[in-house]
């Protein structure tokens, strides 16, 4: 039988936590569980150490804060060094139906062009799709369509360019073939850049409709500006550093996305606002010896 590692890295989760373990346990295949967590302040390791103690995991407490990659990187690597055959990567916000991981393994075994499948992933009802999910969907499936693929499941892979990490099944070949999550991605935009590696190196990206999964982010923020600035960090540098693309057409393509976003910033600024800003511009300017040498790195079988 596949061995599964289920990674899940943890900061400040205790209102999910202790549901997101106790469906993993619930799966009908079983998953070696790793939990990385990124130095919280909050009690989701005592809640971990306190409510599982009868269940098998390890735990990894770190003493800061290494981003949502470099969180995984470390639970990938213990993985790895474990014999896994395949990872899942699981946000601690997000809770497996019981066949979901058995689905997912199921269907990779038999679509081994697959480097990257997630399930549906549900919001908070486990009716609707949770609602940037469907943004992700949209870009290859009708919106009528939806709400019967969610119901009936059974309309097997679709093929995405891009799907959001909150639920991720890897096979082990394919992730040593591209490797782990580059650390130029702090917090966000990771996922980007990972599907396009993972699509230049030969493996596609998919959901697998007859798999689900719930993600209750919760009351995430609307707030305009925070969205636009979270787009700043990430959007334009991950276009940048796409190896599916020539470098001149994704230096033209991500600083193009970089004067869109600011405009729409506008001007009423703070000082960090416009440090970010200018770090960012760094990329198209000042850095474009270091994108150069990423996407060259990147390019390359990572064979690990």
């Amino acid at each position: 039988m596949a061995k599964v590692f289920t990674i899940i890295v943890t900061y400040n989760g205790s209102r999910w936590i202790e549901k997101c373990l106790a469906h993993l346990y619930n799966s009908s295949m079983a998953t070696n569980v790793v939990i990385v967590d990124n130095n919280s302040t909050d009690d989701t390791t005592k809640i971990i150490e306190e409510q599982f103690s009868g269940q098998s995991f390890m735990l990894f407490k770190t003493a800061r804060n290494f981003g949502f990659g470099g969180g995984n990187n470390i639970g990938i690597e213990y993985a790895l060094k474990a014999g896994a055959d395949y990872i899942f990567l699981l946000n601690q916000d997000a809770y497996v139906e019981p066949g979901c991981i058995g689905k997912l393994v199921e269907t990779l075994e038999k679509h081994k062009d697959y480097g990257i499948l997630s399930p549906l992933q549900l919001d908070s009802s486990g009716e609707q799709p949770d609602p940037a999910f469907k943004k992700y969907m949209l870009a290859s499936v009708a919106e009528e369509e939806i709400k019967k693929i969610i119901a009936t499941r059974n309309c097997g892979i679709i093929p995405v360019r891009f799907v959001n990490a909150a639920a991720w099944m890897i096979p082990v070949p394919a992730l040593r073939k591209t490797g782990v999550f580059h650390p130029a991605f702090a917090h966000y935009g990771e996922d980007n850049h990972y599907c396009s590696r993972m699509q230049y190196h030969g493996y596609k990206t998919g959901i697998d409709c007859e798999a689900a999964v719930i993600h209750d982010r919760g009351n995430e923020t609307k707030d305009e500006k925070k969205n636009l600035l979270r787009q700043l960090r990430t959007v334009p540098l991950y276009t940048l550093l796409d190896i599916r693309k020539n470098f001149f057409l994704a230096w033209l393509l991500g600083y193009k996305k970089l004067k869109r976003i600011k405009k729409k910033l506008g001007t009423a600024l703070t000082e960090d606002e416009k440090l970010l800003y200018r770090e960012q511009k760094k990329w198209f300017r000042e850095n474009l010896d270091r994108a150069k040498q990423i996407r060259e790195e990147t390019k390359k079988d990572a064979g690990i």
